[in-house]
């Protein structure tokens, strides 16, 4: 998960799709957004270019650095979706420009996807974390005899480098994950 907003993890939004080019411009834009609690929302292009510092780089950002720009060029956009990108098109350059600017920490764990409370649950770890891609797979084999289901996740962090709050959080991450051998459970 992206602790780029830390403390405000359940704001975080997951991009899950759009029709971004896939009407020629003669329809609006509709988008697919996930919170972290699993619940979906469809909202118009404009309303997703309001909440970009939200979404998750991963999954929106390639959307809107990539997609966009090409598809605005092309006229592959309606009159509002068009108009909606032309009032945000700086902004979200500026937060593209920002979000490469983070400073990044990837690590490996064990996980499984679960049900809980009626809602499928993605990646839920079974490991602490582990530095390296090795360490995990030797603790997914001994986890796997209890967890068949388990397998490999690696995940990256986010943190602003202009954040001092980020920055500390960062450090207390490296250290966790570098605590030396890694204790199974």
């Amino acid at each position: 998960m992206d602790k780029h907003s830390a403390g405000h993890a359940t704001d975080r939004l997951i991009w899950t799709g759009d029709n971004i080019g896939l009407d020629g411009g003669e329809k609006p834009v509709i988008i697919g957004l996930m919170d972290s609690s699993g619940r979906r929302q469809f909202v118009s292009l404009e309303q997703a270019l309001a909440m970009a510092k939200r979404i998750d780089q991963q999954s929106g950002y390639p959307r809107l650095s990539e997609t966009l720009p090409a598809v605005a060029a092309n006229g592959y956009l309606c009159p509002v979706d068009l108009a909606a990108w032309r009032a945000a098109e700086d902004r979200i350059a500026a937060l593209m420009y920002d979000s490469a600017q983070d400073l990044d920490v990837a690590f490996w764990l064990v996980a499984e996807d679960r049900v809980e409370d009626g809602r499928r649950v993605r990646g839920v770890p079974l490991s602490p974390k582990f530095a390296t891609e090795e360490q995990c797979r030797e603790a997914a084999v001994e986890i796997k005899a209890t967890k068949p289901d388990a397998y490999l996740v690696r995940h990256t962090i986010c943190f602003h480098w202009n954040s001092p709050e980020d920055i500390m959080e960062r450090s207390k991450l490296l250290d966790e994950i570098r605590c030396g051998e890694p204790c199974h459970g």
